[in-house]
């Protein structure tokens, strides 16, 4: 596109950037933000008192651009900006800056002295659920459960929205899970569930909890009571698979025969049943494009299009799709290491058993398993 050149008013070049950041043309709305931040941080202290608006703008124009320094991992500058924003504004408004302040400095991995701040932030503000939620979920992070724990039982006792609620009950049932506390885990899934909005999918947390601690019998009890046709029937197909059920390939093409669309979610699951199913690779890779196309797609969809590309023998495309989950997990935070991990090796090998070419995309796994915890 015709990139718009940076002139006019504050005000209009400030609108140039959001526009421009809403059509994903960021290096363009960067370099016109910076002139419009410096251009609003040079104005004398007059015009900013017969103008507050501008001064609003400088403020939020700052805050704009330390997140787009974020994003490109420039730590430094983007913690400059808001120290700078620290100074300049009344004490009132310093919290924002300073959760913010916190949380890069954990993500520049200097993450004692973020916890710190952010310890620091919670007891002076117990009633602000954001920066909780950041103590809470950094806690996590670094596996801190006991203090994670306390932190987020207060979390979730803070009158707050639906949508910040459900973080804290999402984080706090992660913590129990990861504890192998599964009562308690359950009990806070149960809270959760009132605040989410998609409620018919919710059971899926726990069935990823109980399937790796091979509690079937809970399994059972939470399918006896699942009313969403394809997440019982796939998951009914994983526990037949798992005991070695003669019926898991009945309840696999039954995943398979139903569609994704019609029911608003499930590709993922439903591209697994064709290729467990031992239907046709195209099938599954058409359902997965699909998924892309309504921007549904999940990271086992990613992996499944991988697997249906190696299967139908297009190696070069099953390659590239692999290097951009990995590029894309590292950017997400999803993968930390340098390979894809060994949890998605098992899925990708049992799918693709006996395919020769498996060999051709081993390099992007972790092939052995993670040491166990003592």
């Amino acid at each position: 596109m015709e990139l718009m050149q940076p002139s006019g008013s504050y005000e209009s070049l400030f609108e140039q950037v959001e526009f421009l950041l809403k059509m994903g043309e960021r290096a363009e709305a960067q370099r016109i933000l910076e002139r419009l931040h410096t251009r609003l941080n040079n104005l004398s202290e007059k015009v900013r008192t017969r103008r507050p608006e501008l001064e609003d703008l400088r403020v939020i124009s700052g805050n704009i651009l330390a997140t787009l320094y974020r994003d490109q991992k420039r730590f430094d500058d983007a913690m400059k900006l808001l120290e700078q924003l620290v100074d300049s504004t009344p004490e009132s408004e310093h919290l924002e800056f300073k959760h913010s302040l916190a949380t890069l400095t954990v993500d520049k991995g200097e993450i004692d002295a973020g916890l710190d701040a952010l310890r620091e932030l919670a007891a002076a503000n117990p009633d602000n659920l954001p920066v909780w939620l950041s103590l809470g979920s950094v806690l996590t992070e670094q596996e801190l459960y006991d203090e994670a724990e306390t932190v987020l039982k207060h979390a979730v006792s803070i009158e707050a929205d639906d949508e910040g609620l459900f973080t804290a009950y999402t984080l706090l049932f992660i913590v129990y899970k990861r504890n192998k506390n599964y009562a308690a885990a359950e009990k806070v899934w149960k809270a959760r569930h009132q605040y989410a909005r998609d409620a018919e999918r919710e059971t899926v947390p726990l069935y990823e909890m109980y399937f790796p601690a091979e509690n079937y019998e809970r399994i059972e009890y939470w399918l006896a009571k699942e009313k969403d046709k394809l997440i019982a029937a796939y998951y009914r197909a994983q526990l037949a698979q798992r005991r070695g059920d003669k019926d898991a390939q009945k309840w696999w093409k039954k995943v398979a025969a139903i569609d994704p669309y019609d029911i608003g979610h499930g590709w993922d699951m439903c591209a697994e049943g064709v290729l467990r199913s031992g239907g046709d690779p195209e099938d599954a890779l058409e359902i997965v494009l699909e998924s892309l196309e309504l921007r549904r797609a999940s990271v086992r969809g990613v992996l499944m299009m991988a697997v249906a590309q190696l299967l139908l023998g297009d190696v070069k495309s099953a390659r590239e799709t692999l290097q951009q989950y990995l590029d894309g997990g590292r950017e997400d935070g999803l993968i930390q290491g340098s390979r894809i991990p060994y949890e998605h090796w098992q899925l990708f090998t049992e799918l693709a058993a006996g395919n020769p070419a498996l060999s051709e995309v081993e390099s992007y796994f972790e092939t052995t398993p993670p040491a166990e915890d003592e």
